[in-house]
């Protein structure tokens, strides 16, 4: 079993990390998907389609704080798991999202109620979990954004171990490591990653922008096809 990892040290953006995070969230994923691949030749940067929002219009912005887990029934060596999960929870910074790479989980909740409110009240921003949740009424009472593959009554205690954090990851065919940008809403889920963070947010802003202009030249009565030989797209 891998020793507790270091607490990590990351290069700062251009502007502080809480405003890059509040404008990403006033963008949509959808731009950012067409400025990862248009721009970067990005096309991988979409965790799986499955992995879901218990709230429909949740929208959060953070910074990766990432985790693997996986079912205890193939652990080879115990620990406490307790004890690691505390100290996970204690590593966890304000404005990060929690990314769990769950190794396959098909069968527990590592998203209940008390991770939900142990998270928040470190000033996490959310959590996406390649696996399931529970609890859900409560959490999307307390205002917790979870994103989740399925959602089941089964603890993960005795039956889900946490193998380390803040390594990289893989969810479906999208590596993630720590600090990358996650954005996540009603459409799906992309990871910057945190090199480029910054850059994608000045273009996906002026993309903002530029349609804006475009939906009142639509509302004006302009035809389709008079849209595209002005340089539009649909």
């Amino acid at each position: 079993m891998p020793e507790y990892s270091p607490r990590l040290v990351f290069e700062p953006f251009p502007v502080p990390e809480e405003e890059l995070l509040n404008r990403y969230e006033k963008a949509f994923t959808a731009a950012v998907c067409d400025v990862l691949l248009g721009e970067y030749k990005m096309a991988d940067r979409i965790l799986p389609l499955n992995i879901k929002p218990l709230a429909p219009g949740s929208k959060a912005a953070g910074t990766a704080f990432t985790v693997k887990g996986y079912p205890s029934h193939i652990s080879e060596k115990k620990s406490d798991p307790n004890a690691r999960r505390a100290k996970m929870f204690e590593e966890i910074e304000k404005d990060t999202i929690v990314v769990w790479d769950t190794s396959g989980d098909n069968d527990n909740a590592q998203y209940g109620e008390m991770m939900s409110a142990a998270t928040m009240m470190r000033g996490c921003r959310g959590g996406i979990v390649d696996g399931g949740a529970r609890d859900t009424d409560r959490i999307i009472e307390m205002g917790f954004k979870v994103w989740c593959r399925y959602t089941t009554p089964a603890s993960m205690a005795a039956r889900h171990e946490i193998l380390d954090w803040q390594i990289p990851v893989k969810i479906g065919k999208v590596e993630i490591n720590p600090g990358d940008v996650i954005f996540a809403d009603n459409d799906g889920i992309v990871c910057v990653p945190r090199g480029i963070a910054y850059d994608v947010l000045l273009k996906i802003e002026k993309i903002a922008a530029t349609e804006k202009g475009w939906r009142e030249i639509i509302a004006s009565g302009l035809t389709p096809s008079e849209v595209v030989r002005r340089g539009g797209k649909f």
